[in-house]
């Protein structure tokens, strides 16, 4: 009782103090506003009152906690007092500081605590940090200096966004290969322990889970276009499961890889794993045809059915069919929809029967190739009728909000060592994991 008392009177006098802030801030706009009343006046004089109030207060504050010893990190011994070293600090203002600096001459280290009780060791404030690398993860580095010197009025250049943002996006990837290591053994199975989930008695979320996998290029400074894999983790529906073990449905998560396609791989199954997509009664793969993705799913999820994506079968068949070169007749229109309808229906040995007796042109035999080797994952009329997507457009738009929007602008060349950070950067934000698993990362790097 009386602890709920103290914790009362505590907010009574937090509450006065902010009632006289109140008055002293009310009066200041009134002096300050030149008697210009209007909202937009109001709000401008209000920024230059908080303004100067950070940097006063800040000034204050380190003026009050600049440690005046400092212990060496490195041998313990008691640090020399070198000088006040001049620093500037961009946040919502730039702060000019004048910190005290030492130096331990056993171990010849430099250091300015007052920084490190800041926590602010490399120039920029968390937030500041977290909107560089906002900025510049999704638009070209010199728009987004211009954008924040617009919006925010705060001067960096597009040389100090792109280090930022890069360094910020090697941090992301590197948590993502510290989850892999974690997940997955050398052999690239998932390691016995994470599998007790196979098995146990968690029931089937009663929901259609798909993974989508497709590789796109990005042109590099040293080897011209290169490619990038990519993949999407989505569900049917919007339903929530009460079982505690279950997660959101009707999320997307992306995930890219500018690597081996081994290694990337590795990236799929451990970001299926954090998806729980093997906990999906209903489980999809599709894919355009490329080999490694259907060695991918035989690996790491058997129980799926894969789809080869409806759209490039019809490009294949369309292509075949062009390819013959016949005049627009009635009777050739109805051949045509009878192919189309025997593949909307899954009927490919009546396709490739049909083919084999025409015309043996490059793009008919490349059809025949096509439908033989994905035969078995071209069930279109029973994926259908059990409520599957057949087409691979989630990857496709994948693809251009990943990579395109941000990669693939007019003239644009990428270091290949710093594709891997824009392209996690996007990957995680786009998936909804930029509150959870990046925010953290600014404050750690501020």
């Amino acid at each position: 009782m009386e602890l709920s008392n103290e914790k009362q009177q505590i907010g009574n006098i937090l509450s006065d103090k902010e009632e006289k802030i109140l008055e002293i801030l009310t009066e200041l706009i009134q002096i300050k506003g030149g008697g210009n009343f209007t909202l937009s006046n109001i709000e401008q004089t209000t920024t230059n009152i908080f303004n100067t109030l950070r940097k006063e207060s800040l000034n204050r504050i380190s003026q009050e906690n600049d440690p005046k010893e400092c212990l060496c990190p490195c041998c313990g011994t008691k640090m020399k007092i070198v000088a006040k070293k001049k620093i500037r600090i961009i946040g919502l203002v730039t702060y000019a500081l004048n910190p005290r600096y030492f130096n331990c001459p056993k171990c010849n280290r430099y250091e300015r605590p007052l920084l490190k009780i800041l926590d602010c060791t490399s120039g920029f404030t968390a937030e500041i940090k977290e909107y560089i690398v906002l900025l510049g993860q999704r638009i070209p580095f010199n728009e987004a200096s211009i954008w924040l010197k617009q919006l925010l009025k705060v001067e960096v250049s597009h040389e100090t966004i792109q280090e930022i943002t890069e360094n910020i996006g090697k941090e992301v990837h590197n948590e993502e290969v510290k989850q892999i290591d974690k997940l997955i053994d050398k052999d690239g199975n998932i390691k016995p322990k994470y599998r007790k989930e196979w098995a146990s008695n968690i029931p089937k979320i009663d929901d259609t889970a798909y993974m989508q996998l497709d590789g796109s290029m990005v042109q590099t400074r040293e080897d011209g276009w290169k490619e990038v894999k990519s993949g999407i983790l989505f569900t049917e529906s919007s339903k929530m499961q009460p079982d505690k073990n279950h997660i959101m449905l009707n999320r997307k998560d992306y995930f890219s890889t500018f690597d081996k396609v081994d290694i990337f791989k590795k990236r799929a199954a451990s970001a299926a794993y954090d998806f729980r997509f093997h906990l999906y009664k209903n489980q999809a793969g599709l894919g355009d045809g490329a080999p490694w993705i259907w060695d991918y799913y035989d690996k790491y999820h058997p129980e799926a059915t894969q789809i080869l994506d409806y759209f490039h079968a019809s490009e294949y068949l369309g292509n075949a069919f062009v390819s013959l070169e016949w005049e627009k007749t009635e009777e050739n229109s109805a051949i045509k929809e009878k192919l189309f309808t025997w593949l909307h229906e899954g009927e490919i040995n009546k396709i490739i029967q049909y083919l084999i007796y025409t015309k043996q042109t490059t793009e008919i035999k490349n059809c025949i190739r096509y439908f033989e080797n994905n035969i078995s994952r071209m069930n279109y009329g029973e994926y259908r009728r059990k409520g599957f997507n057949i087409g691979s457009g989630a990857i496709e738009s994948a693809h251009r909000t990943i990579i395109q929007c941000r990669m693939k602008l007019s003239g644009m060349y990428w270091g290949k060592a710093n594709v891997q950070s824009i392209i996690s950067l996007r990957s995680a934000y786009l998936s909804g994991k930029w509150e959870k698993n990046i925010k953290k990362l600014f404050k750690k790097a501020a």
